[in-house]
């Protein structure tokens, strides 16, 4: 079975980037959902965005609304 997270070389052969900050860049600049792991600064990417964006959608759960914006 495929790990959930992607690996760090698999986020590098992706974004051509070893800084992380520099890696979250390319990767929202390609649609890809990530995050920063605030223990040890790494990215961390859910393989399943990456194998099948389509089906996993990022903006499944919309915030919450102001109250001037709910009229």
């Amino acid at each position: 079975m495929d790990e959930l997270i992607l690996s760090s070389q698999e986020i590098f052969a992706i974004t051509h980037y070893k800084l992380p900050k520099k890696q979250l860049e390319a990767l929202r600049s390609l649609g890809i959902p990530a995050q920063l792991r605030k223990i040890d600064n790494t990215v961390c990417v859910l393989r399943a965005y990456v194998k099948n964006p389509a089906a996993v959608s990022p903006t499944a759960a919309p915030g919450p609304k102001r109250k001037s914006a709910r009229q």
